[in-house]
C-alpha cells in the first residue's frame, strides 16, 4: 500500500502507516507478504478495541478460540487473556510453539499489549527455528528429515500423543524448519524413552543456546503477529509483586 513503510528490527519488521480498525483488502494482502517474507511484523501505533481487533483477525486469517475456555476473554472469546507473571503459581511455559501437540497446529499468532497503568514493560523471546535447522551440519539435518517427534501437552490428565515431521517445509516460501520445542515435544517416534529424552534435550539445548535468542519489547499501540512454523518464543515473566502488561492473543 502506498502510505506503509517497514523497519527492520532485530528480528521481523515494524509497520507504520496502517490502520488496523479499518484495513483494506490491498493492506491485508501486503500484511501476509510480509509476514512471510519477515515471520513476525509488528503494526506500530494501533488503537483497537477488544470488537475491532477481532473484526481484524478474522479478516486476516481464520481465527479459532484457546481451548482452554477459563482463558478466553468474557465477551469477546477469540482473544486470550495472559498475564506472563510468576504470580498465583502461574508459571510460563518455557520455549514453545503454540499448540504444537495438536494434529493441526496453530499457525498465526495475534499479541495486543493492553494500556495499563503502571504495568511493567513486557518482552517476548523468539528462536527462528529455520535459522537453526541451517546451522546444523548437513548429517544430522538429513538424519533429522528423516525422522517423526511426538508431541503432547503434559498438563493435561491424559497426554495424547500426535506425530510431526522433524523438519517441516514451509508452504509458501519452501523453507526448511525443525519444528521441536521444549514444552511439547516429548518423544521421537519408534525410540525408547531414555534414548529419544537425550536425542531431543541436545536439540533443545542447541536451539536456545544465545546466539538464536532474539527479544522483542511490546509497546501499547503494538499489534504483534507471528508465524508459528517458524518460531518458538518464551515470556520473560514479571517479577512476583509487580503489575505484568495484560496480553490479548488470538
Amino acid at each position: 500500500a502506498a502510505t506503509m513503510r517497514t523497519e527492520l528490527n532485530a528480528i521481523g519488521c515494524s509497520v507504520h502507516g496502517v490502520e488496523a480498525a479499518a484495513i483494506t483488502a490491498t493492506d491485508l494482502q501486503a500484511l501476509r507478504q510480509l509476514l512471510y517474507a519477515n515471520r513476525l511484523i509488528v503494526l506500530k501505533q494501533q488503537t483497537l478495541g477488544e470488537r475491532e481487533y477481532c473484526d481484524f483477525a478474522k479478516a486476516f486469517i481464520s481465527p479459532t478460540p484457546e481451548a482452554q475456555a477459563s482463558s478466553r476473554h468474557r465477551e469477546h472469546p477469540l482473544i486470550t487473556v495472559a498475564l506472563p507473571t510468576h504470580e498465583n503459581g502461574r508459571l510460563p511455559r518455557g520455549w514453545h510453539s503454540e499448540t504444537s501437540y495438536e494434529r493441526v497446529p496453530k499457525v498465526i499468532s495475534m499479541l495486543l499489549p493492553k494500556a495499563q497503568p503502571h504495568a511493567l514493560a513486557c518482552c517476548t523471546r523468539f528462536i527462528d527455528m529455520s535459522d537453526v535447522y541451517a546451522a546444523l551440519p548437513k548429517e544430522i539435518g538429513d538424519r533429522l528429515a528423516r525422522s517423526q517427534l511426538l508431541h503432547g501437552h503434559r498438563r493435561t490428565d491424559t497426554v495424547k500423543l500426535v506425530r510431526h515431521p522433524a523438519v517441516i517445509t514451509h508452504p509458501h516460501t519452501r523453507e526448511r524448519i525443525l519444528y521441536l520445542n521444549r514444552a511439547f515435544t516429548i518423544g521421537v517416534a519408534d525410540h525408547p524413552e531414555p534414548e529419544a529424552t537425550a536425542f531431543l534435550n541436545r536439540f533443545f539445548d542447541f536451539a536456545e543456546s544465545p546466539r538464536f535468542v532474539r527479544e522483542v519489547h511490546w509497546s501499547p499501540g503494538d499489534l504483534a503477529i507471528w508465524d508459528n512454523r517458524f518460531f518458538q518464543h518464551d515470556w520473560t515473566p514479571a517479577p512476583a509483586g509487580e503489575t505484568p502488561v495484560t496480553l490479548y492473543r488470538i
